[in-house]
């Protein structure tokens, strides 16, 4: 998510692994998602007053190593890799 957020305003898009376009999305935060699903399923932002909306998020953080961000995103592989291409200067540029 942090690594979406930084993003412009602007339409960004990246490749998945077997080359499919991705776009950032909340899909697997149940707080940003509305409700889903027959019996209300997963998903709160419409049910619980009160929540943040992650658009507005401050990042911040503390790390025991002192690898830059940007440089662990690509190192431990978490994200996919052309994301992670796309951010990596950015990311490194972020105090932690």
């Amino acid at each position: 998510a942090t690594a979406t957020a930084s993003t412009p305003s602007e339409p960004f898009q990246w490749f998945g692994p077997v080359g499919q376009p991705q776009t950032p999305n909340y899909n697997g935060c149940i707080t940003q998602i509305p409700q889903r699903g027959i019996h209300g399923g997963v998903g709160y932002s419409d049910r619980l007053d009160g929540l943040a909306c992650a658009n507005t998020a401050a990042v911040g953080g503390w790390d025991i190593r002192p690898t830059k961000l940007g440089d662990a995103l690509a190192q431990q592989q978490i994200l996919d890799y052309d994301l992670v291409r796309r951010v990596r200067e950015e990311m490194n540029g972020v105090e932690v």
